[in-house]
């Protein structure tokens, strides 16, 4: 204030000459008391004097700029004479903001947020002013003080206006809300309490908590599941009321989880907005599991009855397998863990769509093309969370015709690699040899030789076919019982190279072939050194994959197109292997062609090891593995890289092994539940 006032910087530098005159006379001898005085007097009337030229200086404090946002409700409980009110009442705010105001914006919310101005869709099915004045607190600033103001009904879906507004606060953005009296807050299911988790085959109670301001008559209906809603009733008066249901029941045919849903109506005059009536709580399902079990066995053959004389023969029904003992075996091990069904086989067909899902389908003793047609509803069931085991058994596994099959590819942790059926063959194998002219020389002959080779070491009844192929196919050998292989080594001694290399011929005729063919296995193996036009080769192999038939390929030399030998190969559950010598040849084929079935399956029983796997560690957990009790019916299986095992043989067969399929898992117990070895396990 001094400086700013130029009487002030006159009157300093005189004061400043008038007290060094007086210091000065003081010295000469002037007395004290009259200098003192003088100089006193002096000093007022200077200081008089400037304070009259110049005024009192108080500096004025400057206004801050005010930022001002309205947000007006738009919502479907907003329309009609309710939200031309709420857009007035916005005008008059807007209108009553500070001259000196930096901005004024306006908008209008619902479930988003639109300016005005801007061209933009509101969604006006819902309510939720948190979200609009979380948008609006974060706006740019430019350093005014901003505002917010709500023109709102008060009917808020989100429910999360409150925390918004204390956050904006915090940030120093005051919210102001201003009400709409011609709609009042509407009657809301504030809350849905139920357990987290029920138990099947017991009861839970469930109960709702429902707001509103204006009293009348309340009606609530509760659904569980897909069972008939519940109806109960209550007077009701401001703030809420309860109403509580009890001895609720899980449905049948609920799964894993239970949907409980409310959903209530006030009497006249109660209700504004009925999207906020009706509430929906997930339940988990817990307690025991639910199996299916698909055991069967071959019936007794009947015994003929005495008929009379001259009696007509009376027709008798065929005679279908019953259930075998290994569902009974399976519910006598887990007790109270679960509740086992006995199913057939048109259950299992119906399993992607049945309802209720079981948590796991057991699958033991079935029979040759049973399972086969339905390879892809069960996996379509496991990958959307059913878990499956197979057991082995009189007719499981290899002896139920699933090697080859799309449930061996697609879903079983092992490979089968021994199969045996006596009504029909075991095994019939296609040959499909590659006698293009880049064969020539020595690739043919080994290819020659060592196809005569494995056909010579394959058991005497299986099927063997023989095509060879260049740019068409040709029929070298029909599919028939292999014999003593010399009517197989004639015809392949006969093949001579020529022509180029037309693969996708080869596999259609390989499938005309081998698709009239029965036999518990079907298997062709394709060996070739050279590159083909991919188009419809993959899709040609997995149809027949589909059919059950495994497509193995061997790649010869350094040319031949692996990529595309090995995707025909993983359509089916075959294997690739590739030669990069043709003396390799010879190993590989006969390897795959006998299917390293030469030796026989170990008989007697074996003893169970356990894996070092994490999974194998948790499930024999304070197990002393020397007491574990030794097994037999193993079927001969083989590791496979997608399964992890749980326990093995000495001799490293799996026992059991499990697969994850999506959602689900895939286990195998390749024992069996044999009754000889669940009488020892449960044994005292």
């Amino acid at each position: 204030m001094f400086l700013e006032a130029p009487e002030w910087l006159l009157t300093a530098p005189v004061a400043a000459v008038w007290a060094a005159w007086w210091w000065r006379r003081r010295a000469t001898g002037l007395p004290a008391g009259t200098s003192g005085v003088s100089l006193a007097l002096w000093v007022l009337a200077a200081c008089a004097v400037a304070v009259a030229a110049s005024g009192p200086r108080i500096r004025e404090a400057r206004p801050v700029p005010v930022e001002v946002v309205v947000l007006v409700d738009g919502s479907e409980s907003m329309q009609g004479p309710a939200l031309d009110r709420a857009r007035r009442v916005a005008g008059e705010i807007a209108a009553a903001a500070p001259a000196e105001a930096a901005s004024v914006r306006r908008g209008t919310f619902a479930r988003g947020l639109a300016w005005d101005g801007v061209e933009a869709t509101l969604d006006a099915s819902s309510t939720d002013a948190g979200r609009a004045v979380s948008l609006a607190a974060a706006l740019p600033s430019s350093g005014a003080r901003r505002r917010i103001a709500l023109v709102t009904d008060a009917n808020d879906t989100s429910g999360a206006v409150r925390t918004a507004a204390a956050a904006a606060r915090a940030a120093g953005v005051p919210v102001h809300v201003v009400a709409i009296g011609e709609t009042a807050p509407e009657l809301v299911v504030a809350s849905l309490d139920v357990p987290r988790a029920v138990r099947r085959g017991r009861t839970f109670a469930a109960g709702v908590r429902v707001a509103g301001t204006r009293p009348g008559r309340l009606a609530c209906s509760l659904a569980v599941g897909s069972a008939p809603p519940i109806e109960r009733a209550a007077d009701f008066a401001p703030p809420g009321a309860t109403l509580r249901w009890g001895g609720l029941a899980v449905p049948a045919e609920a799964h894993d989880r239970l949907s409980v849903r409310v959903e209530c109506r006030g009497g006249s005059g109660m209700d504004t907005w009925p999207q906020n009536n009706a509430r929906q709580e997930t339940v988990e399902i817990t307690g025991a599991m639910r199996a299916w079990c698909l055991d069967l066995v071959a019936p007794p053959a009947p015994v003929p009855a005495p008929v009379p004389a001259r009696a007509p023969a009376a027709a008798t029904a065929p005679s279908r397998p019953g259930p075998g003992p290994q569902c009974a075996t399976l519910a006598r091990l887990l007790g109270d863990t679960a509740d086992v069904v006995p199913v057939g086989p048109e259950e299992v067909r119906r399993l992607a769509t049945a309802t209720p899902r079981p948590d796991v389908l057991v699958l033991g003793n079935t029979g040759p093309g049973v399972l086969p047609p339905v390879a892809e509803p069960l996996a379509e069931a496991v990958r959307t969370g059913v878990g499956v085991l197979f057991l082995g058994g009189e007719r499981a596994l290899s002896l139920a015709g699933l090697g080859g099959t799309a449930i061996e590819r697609d879903l079983l942790p092992v490979f089968l690699t021994r199969r045996e059926e006596e009504s029909v063959p075991e095994r019939a194998v296609v040959m499909v040899l590659d006698r293009s002219s880049s064969m020539t020389g020595q690739k043919i002959a080994l290819a020659r030789e060592s196809a005569i080779a494995s056909a010579r070491a394959l058991p005497k009844e299986t099927l063997l076919g023989v095509i060879a192929f260049d740019s068409q196919p040709y029929v070298i050998l029909k599919p028939g019982p292999v014999g003593d292989a010399s009517r197989a080594a004639a015809a392949l001694a006969a093949i001579t190279p020529s022509g180029g290399t037309d693969i996708l011929k080869a596999l259609r005729a390989a499938r005309a072939m081998i698709e009239p063919v029965r036999a518990v296995q079907r298997v062709v193996v394709l060996l070739t050194d050279g590159a083909s036009n991919p188009k419809d080769v993959v899709e040609t192999a997995a149809s027949m994959g589909r059919e059950g038939v495994q497509v193995s390929t061997i790649a010869v030399g350094p040319e031949p197109d692996r990529q595309l030998l090995a995707r025909v190969a993983e359509a089916t559950g075959g294997r690739h292997y590739w030669a990069r010598s043709a003396e390799a040849v010879p190993r590989l084929l006969l390897a795959e062609v006998t299917g390293g079935e030469n030796a026989p399956a170990p008989d007697g029983k074996r003893s169970v090891v356990p894996a070092s796997t994490p999974i194998a560690r948790r499930v024999f957990r304070g197990v002393d593995p020397a007491r574990l009790v030794p097994i037999d019916g193993l079927d001969h299986t083989q590791e496979r890289p997608e399964g992890v095992a749980v326990a093995a043989t000495e001799t490293g067969e799996p026992i059991a092994a499990v697969r994850r399929v999506g959602a689900g898992q895939a286990a195998a117990f390749t024992p069996g539940l044999e009754d000889r070895w669940a009488g020892a396990f449960l044994a005292p």
